[in-house]
């Protein structure tokens, strides 16, 4: 499970825009992920290979959570309300396929990835700019609009 903030189509983006307009979010609460910061992995992945490690590196951000846990960390963490999300049994999801149980990933080999708190936190962070930014944007264009309207109707 990839998380982040310039990603509209993963788990999380759907879950916050679903909340944002007040509608309930209906989460697996009995499969376990370990859910993946996109930034954290790439940053990761540039050192192990800077480093020259080898061998196979199970990289994920540390902590493993129901679909359920991740989508009411991330509502709490965004500001939102959480008791929109309603943990429920993943064959009530109509899934195409049937999914594993425990799909976490884990590191025997170092704990170098950040929590998935951590991770969740930043992403959001990163999403509110984002977002921010795109405002200001649409902002200036209308106001660059309007201000062309003005000044080619008084010419």
């Amino acid at each position: 499970a990839f998380i982040g903030p310039d990603d509209d189509g993963n788990f999380v983006a759907g879950v916050l825009r679903a909340l944002e307009r007040g509608e309930p979010v209906r989460a697996a609460d009995d499969l376990v992920v370990s859910p993946t910061y996109v930034r954290d992995l790439a940053h990761l992945s540039l050192d192990l290979l800077i480093d020259g490690e080898r061998g196979l590196w199970h990289l994920a951000n540390r902590g493993a959570v129901t679909w359920a846990e991740l989508a009411q960390r991330a509502a709490d963490i965004a500001g939102l309300d959480a008791s929109l999300v309603l943990p429920v049994p993943a064959r009530e999801l109509g899934y195409r396929a049937e999914r594993p149980r425990y799909s976490a990933l884990g590191s025997e080999r170092a704990t170098i990835m950040p929590t998935l708190d951590d991770a969740l936190e930043r992403c959001l962070a990163a999403r509110g700019a984002r977002h921010a930014s795109r405002r200001s944007d649409v902002a200036a264009l209308t106001a660059a609009a309007t201000a062309a309207e003005f000044s080619t109707g008084t010419e």
